[in-house]
């Protein structure tokens, strides 16, 4: 089945984001035609090319599933205290010299100031910024099936979809707390001593003390 002008348009708006409403109010269809973005993803052509788009993203950046989520659980486990130690004077400095490969893709951004000049301890002044925790452990807790969204092609006796609304914090700390207990209840049966629970608080730690650090 030969594709339209604008369903090209749809997949390579959709291909950026992959979001059905917003990819397809970018490729001129109407706000009522995008808030049933389902039924154009639904399509057989449409479905087959973004499959075989997909296919061939995959392949060309040779990344699998499972290195993705690697990627993403290094993020929402990095800690600033991995990058930093404290000097004998009370100080903050920067240490990478403990720092794994794995620690390693959680970092953004390294500015060092070498206008501030150095001593024994390293650079007196220096930002380090790590890749979002949040939004990490959002797409994280997606892949993972946390988050139960409810998808049909059609309405109610094949009537327009009803667009849900988008999750709220409350909603996405239950999530968080149910895939907790999940993870926990599995380690326990492997008889893998770690705390879930206090990773996360480790992490949100971090996170707090990233923020102080660049405020």
């Amino acid at each position: 089945m030969t594709l339209s002008y604008k369903q090209v348009r749809f997949i390579d708006e959709y291909m950026i984001d992959l979001n059905g409403c917003q990819a397809a109010l970018r490729a001129g269809y109407s706000w009522g035609a995008a808030r049933k973005a389902n039924r154009i993803l639904a399509g057989p052509a449409v479905k087959a090319e973004i499959a075989a788009r997909t296919a061939r993203l995959a392949e060309q950046a040779s990344i699998t599933v499972a290195e993705t989520v690697e990627q993403l659980a290094a993020v929402v486990r990095a800690n600033m205290r991995d990058y930093l130690r404290v000097t004998a004077s009370g100080d903050i400095a920067l240490d990478l010299s403990r720092m794994s490969p794995r620690q390693a893709s959680a970092v953004q951004h390294i500015e060092i100031d070498r206008s501030a000049g150095a001593d024994a301890d390293g650079p007196r002044k220096f930002r380090l910024r790590l890749f979002d925790k949040i939004a990490a452990a959002d797409k994280l807790l997606r892949h993972l099936g946390a988050y139960r969204d409810r998808v049909e092609h059609s309405g109610p006796e094949g009537g327009p979809i009803e667009m849900s609304p988008p999750l709220t914090d409350e909603q996405r700390l239950k999530a968080l707390i149910a895939l907790i207990a999940q993870v926990r209840a599995r380690r326990q049966a492997e008889g893998d001593p770690r705390d879930p629970e206090q990773e996360v608080r480790a992490a949100l730690a971090g996170a707090a003390q990233e923020a102080v650090r660049e405020g």
